[in-house]
């Protein structure tokens, strides 16, 4: 599963059980809960965003859903249970990591379903490479190096360790595009 250039949509299940006051309720509060599962089993691969998502209004996760189904309902008078599939709009999903200043890979350029190219910005010269090779090597990645043009250095990195490369880069204080 990978959003590619930017974003397409991406479906997942949750399976739910909930018991409340009232059948009705249930099925309100197994919404919100399939609705945060799925998103967070989403967006996983290409951002460290649970507790963010476990924190954002319902409304507002709402928006990142573009379409839900129901499979297996089962409502009774205090719970429902069912198999909820929705769909995870990328480009939304793009805007809310984003607009909450999440790192993420979607969008990222790819070269393969196995392997992301970013562009790495290292205004900081020799140092700052310096500081980008260290950042690398502690974090166990071997990045291949495409180009250096200016102050931009392009590597491919395996899709499986995005989230690793990205973290390391952000936390020695460089860009990615």
């Amino acid at each position: 599963m990978w959003w590619g250039e930017c974003c397409g949509l991406v479906s997942g299940v949750a399976h739910v059980n909930i018991t409340s006051d009232t059948g009705a309720n249930a099925k309100n509060m197994a919404m919100a809960e399939a609705r945060r599962q799925i998103i967070v089993d989403v967006l996983t691969p290409y951002a460290v965003a649970s507790d963010l998502i476990y924190d954002t209004r319902d409304a507002d996760l709402a928006n990142l859903i573009s379409a839900t189904s129901i499979d297996g309902e089962k409502l009774s008078a205090t719970s429902y249970a069912a198999d909820i599939k929705m769909t995870v709009d990328g480009a939304a999903a793009k805007k809310f990591l984003d607009d909450n200043n999440v790192p993420n890979t979607i969008g990222m350029k790819t070269v393969a379903d196995d392997t992301f190219i970013a562009d790495v910005e290292i205004a900081g010269g020799p140092y700052q490479w310096a500081e980008f090779m260290k950042a690398m090597k502690d974090a166990n990645i071997i990045p291949e190096i495409r180009s250096i043009s200016g102050t931009t250095v392009t590597v491919a990195v395996p899709q499986n360790i995005s989230m690793k490369f990205l973290s390391a880069v952000i936390a020695h204080g460089l860009t990615v595009d």
